[in-house]
């Protein structure tokens, strides 16, 4: 049966025409698809592409934008976003991230997210990104020169007052204090610095260091009547900022004198009693004697005491040996008595009156 049967028959046959056919149908559809709706037809071969862009479109619009700021405000970035429930992250260049908080939306289908910045003391830059959207770059500059706004002062007295360390807190950087006080100031901005000098009085400088970009430390001798100045400079400028140095006096010492009351004969012996009473409000030193017999002569001097322990007041009872004055009958001498504080910056003294040794 076989050897009857033509090749050719078992061949299949090639119709080409309806594939044909239905592939320019579908080309020509693809074709009026593009001239009615081309964005349509680019975001169906977009999302062909990329799976991810065949969820809604997302839309982000950021408040307030680029902003200038007193420094120390604080400032609040709402994000308004459509087409995702997914929540917006806000990116600085110089600061923390912030968590969103969601607020109410009057319109339907949007979202609002709030960033709250803590008070801002440097110029900064952010961006807020939501999916695939991404806000442009914004600035935060701070407006102005920078200001000191706080004082914190530490004043140490020198050490022969044995005084305590004396604390405060001010606007201004004014010092008054005992000469020869050493001020440990901390001085707080209203932004972030770049760099702070410091001078003395006199010119002397004053090496400040940063606590932190706000905070700054130094130390300043209160030794000399005059100003103490500040140099900030900061990104958005620089000042120079004067304050008055006030040293104050160590008060002289008191004396009073209850032996002798008053001029006196030359007793046999020559042994002339004192009796001498004194304070200061921060110590006494020594006790002396000044005496001569011509008035037109220097003082004699001649310690009775030096306090070892420098009291704040002191009682004095003894006797002094006038024979050292070589009185003869008929002269007369003068005496009287000093007494000094323990101030290291220049002793002051307290002087007795006068008394006449007659012979």
């Amino acid at each position: 049966a076989l050897e009857g049967a033509a090749v050719s028959n078992l061949r299949p046959k090639v119709a080409p025409r309806a594939p044909l056919l239905a592939m320019a149908g579908a080309i020509a559809l693809l074709a009026a698809l593009a001239l009615a709706q081309p964005a349509a037809l680019r975001r169906s071969w977009a999302t062909l592409l990329d799976p991810r862009r065949a969820a809604p479109e997302i839309t982000l619009a950021v408040e307030p934008g680029s902003v200038r700021l007193t420094p120390g405000s604080t400032l609040s970035i709402r994000a308004r976003v459509t087409g995702t429930r997914g929540e917006p992250r806000l990116a600085r260049a110089n600061g923390p991230l912030s968590e969103p908080r969601e607020e109410a939306s009057v319109l339907p289908g949007e979202r609002v997210w709030r960033f709250d910045l803590p008070p801002v003391t440097r110029e900064d830059r952010y961006r807020v990104r939501v999916g695939i959207k991404t806000s442009p770059l914004y600035a935060i500059a701070l407006a102005g020169e920078p200001q000191p706004v706080s004082f914190e002062i530490e004043i140490r007295p020198p050490a022969y007052a044995r005084l305590p360390v004396q604390r405060g807190s001010a606007t201004r950087g004014d010092l008054s204090a005992l000469r020869g006080s050493r001020a440990l100031v901390e001085v707080t901005f209203d932004r972030d610095l770049a760099s702070l000098a410091a001078r003395a009085s006199g010119g002397v400088a004053v090496r400040f260091q940063p606590v932190s970009a706000r905070r700054w430390k130094g130390e300043v001798v209160v030794d000399r009547d005059g100003e103490w100045t500040l140099e900030a400079a900061a990104g958005t400028g620089a000042a120079t900022f004067r304050y008055p140095v006030r040293p104050l006096p160590d008060g002289p010492p008191l004396i009073v004198v209850r032996v002798p009351e008053g001029d006196q004969d030359l007793p046999a012996g020559q042994s002339i009693p004192y009796e001498v009473l004194g304070q200061d409000d921060l110590g006494l030193s020594s006790l002396e004697l000044e005496s001569r017999k011509d008035a037109a002569a220097p003082w004699r001097r001649e310690t009775l005491v030096r306090f070892g322990n420098q009291p704040r007041e002191a009682h004095v009872a003894s006797h002094w040996d006038a024979a050292a004055l070589g009185l003869l009958p008929g002269e007369n001498a003068t005496f009287r008595f000093v007494l000094y504080d323990n101030d290291a910056f220049g002793r002051g003294s307290a002087v007795s009156p006068t008394f006449t040794l007659r012979f």
